[in-house]
């Protein structure tokens, strides 16, 4: 199951669902990284209490990674 299933659905209801089959799935293999999710849980799914046409610009991090990307080639003196 990809993060796609769960940050890309188009009602809030589909996406819930779907974040607790990821939870049920990985659980065992990573519980720390589960138990980080469930503490942030409230928080991931923000962005459908905005309109729809905004939520792509919302879920996207391109701008984010795009800045550390720039800065990650800069050679800073130590």
């Amino acid at each position: 199951m990809e993060s796609a299933a769960i940050f890309k659905q188009e009602q809030k209801e589909e996406a819930v669902l779907n974040l607790a089959a990821f939870k049920a799935k990985y659980q065992k293999r990573y519980p720390e990284a589960i138990r980080s999710l469930c503490e942030d849980e409230e928080h991931l799914l923000t962005y459908y209490a905005f309109p729809k046409v905004l939520h792509r610009y919302i879920r996207s991090t391109n701008a984010i990674e795009s800045f550390f990307s720039n800065v990650r080639q800069r050679d800073f003196p130590d």
